[in-house]
């Protein structure tokens, strides 16, 4: 079994090597996202940890969603983090991407009225 973490946090980066190995599983570590995707690309990972700490780390998500759908995620994240996406959860609301066109905003809201 291949374990890819991802996270900038050092401080348990030994405990978690530590553990893996007594599990039979190769630990790798990145610091980054790009470090990340080289890893997906060149390994054959089972397992992802990713320290979710930064909206950022969707596009992460997202690639490995589109291009690595078998692996197992496992994600960790502050309050914060979880707060908001608790929030997006629970909101109502329609996400428009940027840039847009003001006829489709327009659009939007003479639906919803």
């Amino acid at each position: 079994m291949n374990v890819l973490v991802k996270s900038n946090k050092k401080y348990f980066e030994k405990e978690i090597r530590e553990f893996f190995l007594r599990e039979n599983a190769r630990t790798y570590f990145a610091n980054s996202s790009k470090s990340a995707v080289d890893t997906l690309n060149n390994r054959k990972i089972d397992i992802m940890i990713l320290d979710f700490d930064s909206l950022y780390d969707t596009f992460l998500l997202k690639y490995v969603e589109n291009y690595h759908k078998n692996i197992k995620m496992i994600l960790f994240t502050d309050d914060f983090m979880k707060n908001a996406i608790s929030v997006f959860k629970r909101s109502n609301f329609t996400l428009i991407s940027e840039p847009f066109k003001l006829s489709k905003l327009k659009k939007l809201l003479c639906e919803n009225n």
